[in-house]
């Protein structure tokens, strides 16, 4: 058809990450909101809001958008619509249980024996401190919305064929297997290539994290008593 094949790939690439950020966006609000609310409320409403978790979760996301996306058809509203349905669960799961801990320590109930208020609680110690949970789940979900995305697309479920996507330039490519193989292999290896930097920067900010925690925790077990003697004795 006389398209650049190359710039037919980084257009690609590009709507395919745009779209899987997104839909990785929006997974992030809606389960840190629940969670979060989840943990921090607890009681009868926890309860409900888990059991209505687990039914989501009992189907896989992937499976769930497939289905719709059949049945209503695609388009790029449908797309990011069923792909945002179910996929903020996990994440709701996870952040509702590092609420629950943190909301037990022992600064956080001494923050409430001198009146602090829950707001402040909530938003200056509880909050700051679930980031690191975010953050590294937020690149994991990306690789896998990126999967699910190219997947949907190539099946023609997806975005119109006639847009660049790494997921439709797979689908055109399968014609030219046995002719013109790279034509294949080109999309393929980007893919490869997003994936694997961005388990790097996960296991990266994996590895910050921890040490950051374990600093803190080894904080917690230093006496400063002498210190105060001295400027005593002083």
């Amino acid at each position: 058809m006389g398209r650049d094949f190359f710039i037919r790939v980084m257009h690609g690439s590009k709507n395919t990450l745009l779209l899987a950020l997104i839909v990785t966006s929006i997974n992030i609000f809606i389960g840190f909101l629940f969670g979060t609310f989840s943990g921090y409320i607890g009681g009868i409403l926890d309860s409900i809001f888990m059991r209505i978790v687990d039914a989501f979760l009992s189907i896989p996301n992937f499976l769930i958008a497939i289905s719709l996306l059949g049945v209503f058809g695609g388009g790029l509203f449908n797309l990011i619509l069923f792909l945002s349905l179910t996929g903020w669960c996990n994440l709701a799961r996870i952040v509702r249980n590092e609420v629950i801990v943190i909301k037990n320590e022992d600064y956080i109930l001494a923050n409430k024996v001198f009146g602090y208020s829950s707001f402040r609680n909530l938003f200056y110690h509880i909050i700051p401190s679930i980031f690191s949970v975010l953050s590294f789940y937020f690149i994991s979900l990306f690789i896998g919305e990126i999967y699910s995305i190219v997947s949907i697309n190539f099946l023609g479920l997806g975005i119109s064929a006639e847009i660049p996507e790494l997921g439709n330039i797979i689908s055109d490519s399968k014609l030219f297997l046995l002719s013109k193989p790279y034509l294949l292999l080109f999309p393929v290896i980007i893919i490869f290539i997003f994936s694997f930097l961005l388990h790097i920067l996960s296991d990266e900010l994996r590895d910050y994290f921890d040490r950051k925690k374990s600093l803190i925790n080894y904080s917690k077990f230093i006496d400063f008593s002498f210190i105060n003697n001295n400027f005593e004795n002083e």
